[in-house]
């Protein structure tokens, strides 16, 4: 799997992660945290897109070839919305770190470096989960190869 592919597929994810965001923010749903499970269901939508089209597209992947392109894109979209995160809450809304203080969910007193750190940890365990999931699906249309090195990366 080329770069251009796991980065144009992170952007997507990416997207979809801020827009709902956004969507939740302007519909004033940002105090209900279980929404964010959505988030979940993005990535693994932007997952399953990215092992698609390396499966019943370009065809002859590896299994581990494809569970990690799946890893690597995630994170990538995770870290993209990090950034997106961080302006927002730096420059549009700098309340936005109240908020996620009085939710219970990571404690008292958070730091925007904080508050990052435990996305981008949640982010990066939802990737594996995720990458793994949607690998299962494609289990039978991985390349059958004896020699793990003709594997394409």
């Amino acid at each position: 799997m080329n770069i251009r592919d796991l980065v144009s597929y992170a952007l997507k994810t990416a997207a979809g992660l801020i827009g709902f965001f956004m969507l939740m923010k302007l519909a004033g749903l940002e105090q209900h945290h279980e929404l964010r499970l959505f988030n979940f269901v993005i990535v693994l939508i932007g997952t399953f897109s990215l092992h698609r089209k390396m499966f019943l597209k370009d065809g002859n992947h590896g299994y581990f070839s494809g569970f990690f392109s799946g890893i690597r894109m995630s994170a990538m979209a995770i870290v993209f919305f990090m950034v997106f995160l961080s302006l927002y809450a730096s420059i549009i809304d700098p309340q936005f770190i109240e908020l996620a203080e009085d939710s219970g969910i990571w404690g008292g007193k958070l730091s925007l470096f904080q508050t990052g750190i435990a996305i981008l940890f949640e982010g990066l365990a939802s990737c594996i989960v995720l990458s793994y999931t949607s690998m299962q699906y494609f289990k039978p249309y991985v390349m059958d190869t004896a020699d793990w090195g003709q594997e394409s990366a």
